[in-house]
């Protein structure tokens, strides 16, 4: 379905672009995409793409009908699948996983084991680590670090347990505090108070989260 050009990246020479061998889904034969490191980080038997500048490499892997595109990196071990979109410039990296119909985008990074699936969104600056799981239809923004220290079972690739711990942080008082109304509101409450990180700059508040 697709091969490596021998055009390299301009910074990473080890990074190929791709080329499609055939029309598949909205691609033409002969239509250049993004760059990978091996035949194996693109599967070869779905309508998955990368296109663009976005890079996929290391062990990772995109496969079924997920894209890949903008500036979007996917590296390490990690894996988007099913119709998941990785674009902007998010970062999918480590462990983790993006599947069904889960989106990543803007500046957010996903790394650790994390799991994003479901409908959920990750965009702005939002970190999403560690064990953490988000799914169904929730929504991580802006300054936001989601993170987990619980650990995950899966009996099949939709049936997984959501985190029940997170950590929410803003440099900004008024973001962080809408940010724990909106998990209030999806039936989390805080634990303990507002720390305050003053080695940055600006200082970033930080609000520990606990599912009820």
């Amino acid at each position: 379905m697709l091969f490596r050009s021998d055009i390299k990246h301009e910074s990473y020479g080890f990074l190929y672009r791709i080329r499609a061998l055939k029309d598949f889904g909205d691609i033409k034969a002969g239509a250049l995409g993004g760059f990978i490191k091996s035949e194996k980080n693109l599967s070869q038997e779905d309508n998955c793409w990368v296109s663009g500048d976005a890079r996929v490499y290391g062990n990772a892997r995109v496969s079924r009908d997920a894209l890949v595109y903008g500036n979007a990196w996917v590296s390490g071990n990690a894996w988007v699948y099913g119709d998941a979109r990785v674009f902007g410039d998010a970062r999918v990296f480590d462990g983790a996983e993006v599947f069904g119909d889960a989106r990543v985008y803007d500046n957010a990074r996903v790394y650790g084991d994390a799991w994003v699936f479901g409908d959920a969104l990750v965009y702005g600056n939002a970190w999403v680590s560690g064990n953490a799981s988000v799914s169904d239809n929730a929504n991580v923004s802006g300054g936001s670090l989601y993170e987990s220290t619980t650990n995950k079972e899966c009996s099949s690739e939709s049936d997984k347990n959501r985190s029940s711990y997170a950590i929410l942080s803003s440099s900004l008082p008024v973001a962080l505090e809408l940010e724990v109304i909106k998990f209030i509101q999806e039936g989390w409450e805080p634990t303990g108070g507002v720390s305050v990180d003053s080695n940055q700059s600006p200082p970033v508040l930080y609000q520990a989260m606990i599912r009820k």
